[in-house]
């Protein structure tokens, strides 16, 4: 592998303060995630190529006599673009792998800088991963 390759290759992302609370109508989940963009992403984003990024949460149960049995699982995406006739970044958050794709509610938020709408990435405040109602949690 070529030399530049070893140096563009990113940190792995790092889960920090992680904290599950249940509730009456689920299970919410909070966390703070460390990660940092290589400048090929930035890039890309201030030539307006949208950038996604999936949190994901699954739990499972430990069985001594088969293999663990997924409880729950849950996906969060996340689109950041840049719109560079408003210089604003857009971020926006679904519950689904398509914004406006009916699956659920869609979260848009705009941003004056990357820095701004990094930080809404990388911080998760009581995402509802499990509904009580529909997903059967115990």
């Amino acid at each position: 592998m070529p030399r530049a390759a070893l140096a563009a290759d990113p940190a792995p992302a790092e889960i920090v303060n992680l904290r599950a609370e249940r509730a009456d109508d689920g299970v919410y989940l909070s966390a703070n995630v460390n990660f940092e963009l290589p400048s090929t992403v930035e890039e890309a984003l201030v030539k307006g190529i949208p950038m996604y990024f999936v949190a994901e949460a699954e739990v499972n149960r430990d069985r001594w006599y088969w293999t663990n049995k997924k409880v729950m699982s849950a996906a969060r995406h996340m689109r950041l673009s840049f719109h560079p006739l408003t210089q604003r970044w857009r971020l926006n958050v679904s519950p689904g792998p398509g914004v406006g794709s009916g699956l659920g509610v869609t979260l848009g938020q705009q941003f004056d800088s990357l820095d701004d709408s990094l930080a809404a990435i990388r911080r998760i405040s009581r995402w509802k991963a499990v509904n009580a109602k529909t997903d059967g949690w115990p």
